[in-house]
Protein backbone atom coordinates (compact mmCIF):
# COMPACT_ATOMS: atom_id res chain seq x y z
CA UNK A 1 0.00 0.00 0.00
CA UNK A 2 3.14 2.47 0.87
CA UNK A 3 4.55 1.74 -2.55
CA UNK A 4 1.35 2.38 -4.07
CA UNK A 5 1.03 5.60 -2.56
CA UNK A 6 4.26 6.44 -3.61
CA UNK A 7 3.33 5.44 -7.51
CA UNK A 8 -0.18 7.85 -7.15
CA UNK A 9 2.26 10.88 -5.54
CA UNK A 10 4.98 10.62 -8.14
CA UNK A 11 1.90 10.45 -11.17
CA UNK A 12 0.29 13.26 -9.46
CA UNK A 13 3.44 15.34 -9.59
CA UNK A 14 4.36 14.04 -13.19
CA UNK A 15 0.56 15.36 -14.37
CA UNK A 16 0.97 18.88 -12.54
CA UNK A 17 4.12 19.02 -14.59
CA UNK A 18 3.09 18.28 -17.49
CA UNK A 19 -0.03 20.89 -17.26
CA UNK A 20 2.61 23.66 -16.39
CA UNK A 21 4.89 23.00 -19.10
CA UNK A 22 1.48 23.48 -21.48
CA UNK A 23 0.92 26.28 -19.76
CA UNK A 24 4.38 28.13 -21.12
CA UNK A 25 4.29 29.96 -23.84
CA UNK A 26 5.79 28.87 -27.31
CA UNK A 27 7.84 30.79 -29.22
CA UNK A 28 8.56 30.47 -33.33
CA UNK A 29 11.93 32.27 -33.59
CA UNK A 30 13.61 32.29 -37.71
CA UNK A 31 17.18 34.00 -37.62
CA UNK A 32 17.82 35.34 -41.24
CA UNK A 33 20.27 37.87 -42.52
CA UNK A 34 18.70 40.41 -44.45
CA UNK A 35 17.02 43.78 -44.73
CA UNK A 36 13.65 42.55 -43.83
CA UNK A 37 12.94 44.54 -40.86
CA UNK A 38 15.10 47.61 -41.24
CA UNK A 39 12.07 49.23 -42.66
CA UNK A 40 9.35 48.54 -39.34
CA UNK A 41 8.66 50.49 -36.87
CA UNK A 42 11.04 50.65 -34.06
CA UNK A 43 9.55 49.85 -30.53
CA UNK A 44 9.92 52.77 -28.08
CA UNK A 45 12.84 52.86 -25.59
CA UNK A 46 12.26 51.52 -21.88
CA UNK A 47 14.90 50.82 -19.49
CA UNK A 48 13.09 47.80 -17.76
CA UNK A 49 13.74 45.58 -21.08
CA UNK A 50 17.15 46.41 -20.97
CA UNK A 51 17.14 48.93 -23.81
CA UNK A 52 20.25 51.86 -23.69
CA UNK A 53 19.24 54.94 -21.59
CA UNK A 54 19.31 57.40 -23.36
CA UNK A 55 19.00 56.04 -26.63
CA UNK A 56 21.32 56.33 -29.29
CA UNK A 57 18.95 56.61 -32.02
CA UNK A 58 16.39 58.58 -31.89
CA UNK A 59 13.57 56.95 -29.03
CA UNK A 60 13.84 53.26 -29.92
CA UNK A 61 15.01 50.58 -27.91
CA UNK A 62 18.74 50.28 -28.77
CA UNK A 63 20.18 47.28 -26.58
CA UNK A 64 23.20 44.72 -26.38
CA UNK A 65 22.76 41.59 -28.42
CA UNK A 66 22.83 39.10 -25.38
CA UNK A 67 19.47 40.81 -24.21
CA UNK A 68 17.65 41.64 -27.25
CA UNK A 69 16.02 38.03 -27.94
CA UNK A 70 14.99 38.21 -24.51
CA UNK A 71 13.76 41.70 -24.55
CA UNK A 72 12.02 41.03 -27.60
CA UNK A 73 9.97 38.00 -26.53
CA UNK A 74 8.97 40.23 -23.45
CA UNK A 75 8.10 42.99 -24.91
CA UNK A 76 4.54 43.62 -26.21
CA UNK A 77 4.82 44.09 -29.95
CA UNK A 78 8.02 42.71 -30.74
CA UNK A 79 8.22 40.85 -33.65
CA UNK A 80 11.46 41.16 -34.65
CA UNK A 81 15.46 42.34 -33.87
CA UNK A 82 17.85 43.96 -36.10
CA UNK A 83 21.41 43.59 -35.44
CA UNK A 84 23.36 46.21 -37.98
CA UNK A 85 26.65 45.47 -36.95
CA UNK A 86 28.42 42.62 -36.03
CA UNK A 87 31.06 45.30 -34.41
CA UNK A 88 30.74 46.52 -30.56
CA UNK A 89 28.67 49.67 -30.34
CA UNK A 90 30.99 52.91 -30.06
CA UNK A 91 28.76 56.22 -29.95
CA UNK A 92 30.17 59.56 -31.13
CA UNK A 93 30.95 60.29 -27.46
CA UNK A 94 33.69 57.97 -26.95
CA UNK A 95 32.14 55.21 -24.71
CA UNK A 96 31.38 51.92 -25.82
CA UNK A 97 28.73 49.09 -25.59
CA UNK A 98 31.20 46.10 -25.00
CA UNK A 99 29.19 44.00 -27.90
CA UNK A 100 27.19 45.28 -30.93
CA UNK A 101 23.58 46.62 -30.36
CA UNK A 102 20.30 45.46 -31.66
CA UNK A 103 17.12 47.01 -32.09
CA UNK A 104 13.46 45.93 -31.83
CA UNK A 105 10.70 46.19 -34.29
CA UNK A 106 7.26 45.42 -34.77
CA UNK A 107 4.94 45.80 -37.79
CA UNK A 108 3.95 49.13 -36.90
Amino acid sequence: SAQQNRRISHNSSALRSRNERARMPNHHVRIRSGPDSIGWAGLPSDPRYGCLDPPPFGKQCTLPRALALAACLSMPRCVAVVCPSQEPYRPGGGGKVPEPICQLRSHG
